[in-house]
């Protein structure tokens, strides 16, 4: 027997006798929708602007390292041997005070293939352990040229000031070398205590990049970073720290987005239970005339799927609407996507369904007893068999 001219009719009377508590869900929901539209669109811009904000940085090798603690000739030796590095360089990096502020000095031992970069067009050698390049900019802002001496303090020992000679300028192109004093890396000096690794590709620059940040990586204070802490670099860099951006500035919000779906689910689940409980005489009296399982389940779908419709469509109107008019405060363009508009829909969708699963579900179960004389409806039956009598 075909119910569905039947169960169609009984759910458009439903849905005019509670049009009261229908409008109200159709606005739980619209906000629900709404909210997300509008907070998706904000993140879709806020990601942009943190891409923006950080720029892809040149780098003189695939993956640059700057650790703290020497690095063994052993441990150079097992990263020069993993099979995605192609070459791997040491280099000694410390942090020093200059009249110019805080300076990175990179010493670099003498056979580096760095020195073409660092040295540019010129056929000058490279500096001696005594001698420094130092950045064009620095040079004009200090007054300094080849000859004059560059007076540096180690943060960490204010009475080891030392002064090393400027051999010349530092013609290096590149995000890392440019702004950093250059001098040779001495056989008798410090050892290093960081590398500049080329590799045969991106997926083994990503992979060695994870292990130095595992195996040196660890910041001497967690919660109070220094500028001498460890610091792996990468091509993918850029995108870390965008991401890394967008989850402190802009993610917080999740929390309130989530509070906003808890509570709007609430009231949905509020409404629809109170439903239930007004039309258990008429469910009651449906199943007495013979309407199955199939029947009602088609019915709740076709009340709560206009309910979905129809909160759906308000929702994204309003999102609309509320975009024209705050458009000026979102970091990128104000406009709902189509791709945005369709998570929204669903967002609105698995929240209804959240909250009508249990007063549907309670409906589906309840027997005719249940519903005519207000007994608690049971979920799971225990189905009992065996012989009479026994």
């Amino acid at each position: 027997m075909n119910q569905l001219p039947a169960v169609w009719s009984v759910a458009s009377s439903g849905l005019r006798r509670g049009a009261g508590r229908r409008v109200l869900m159709i606005a739980i929901l619209a906000l629900t929708t709404a909210v997300y539209m509008l907070y998706s669109t904000y993140l879709l811009g806020a990601g942009g602007e943190a891409q923006a904000l950080i720029d892809d940085p040149e780098l003189p090798a695939d993956v640059v390292f700057v650790g703290r603690r020497t690095l063994t000739d052993d441990a150079i030796q097992d990263i020069a041997r993993r099979s995605s590095v192609s070459a791997c360089e040491p280099a000694r990096v410390i942090w020093y005070k200059s009249p110019a502020g805080y300076l990175r000095l990179i010493a670099l031992p003498r056979e580096s293939r760095l020195w073409s970069s660092v040295l540019g067009a010129s056929a000058a050698a490279p500096p001696t352990s005594q001698q420094v390049l130092i950045p064009r900019g620095l040079a004009e802002q200090l007054g300094l040229s080849a000859g004059q001496e560059l007076p540096l303090v180690p943060p960490q020992a204010t009475a080891g000031r030392f002064s090393l000679q400027v051999a010349g300028t530092n013609e290096a192109t590149d995000d890392v070398l440019r702004t950093c004093l250059i001098t040779l890396l001495g056989g008798n000096g410090p050892r290093a205590n960081s590398l500049f690794v080329w590799t045969r590709n991106e997926a083994g620059a990503r992979s060695l990049a994870s292990l130095l940040a595992l195996d040196y990586g660890v910041p001497s204070r967690p919660f109070l970073r220094r500028m001498d802490d460890p610091l792996v670099l990468t091509a993918s860099t850029a995108a870390s720290l965008s991401a890394e951006v967008l989850a402190q500035k802009y993610m917080p919000g999740v929390s309130a987005l989530g509070l906003v779906f808890v509570f709007c689910g609430i009231g949905l689940f509020c409404i629809t239970s109170l439903s239930f409980m007004d039309r258990r005489r008429d469910l009651a009296i449906l199943k007495t005339m013979g309407l199955e399982s199939r029947g009602l389940l088609a019915l709740l779908l076709i009340e709560q799927g206009a309910i979905a419709l129809c909160g759906v469509v308000a929702g994204t109107l309003l999102a609309v609407a509320l975009l024209a008019r705050l458009g000026s405060l979102f970091p990128g363009p104000a406009t709902l996507s189509a791709v945005t508009a369709l998570k929204g829909a669903l967002v609105g969708a698995f929240v209804l369904g959240a909250a009508a699963s249990l007063p549907a579900a309670l409906a589906r179960a309840a027997t005719v007893n249940e519903l005519l004389f207000n007994l608690p409806v049971s979920l799971y039956r225990q189905r009992v068999g065996g012989a009479a009598g026994s």
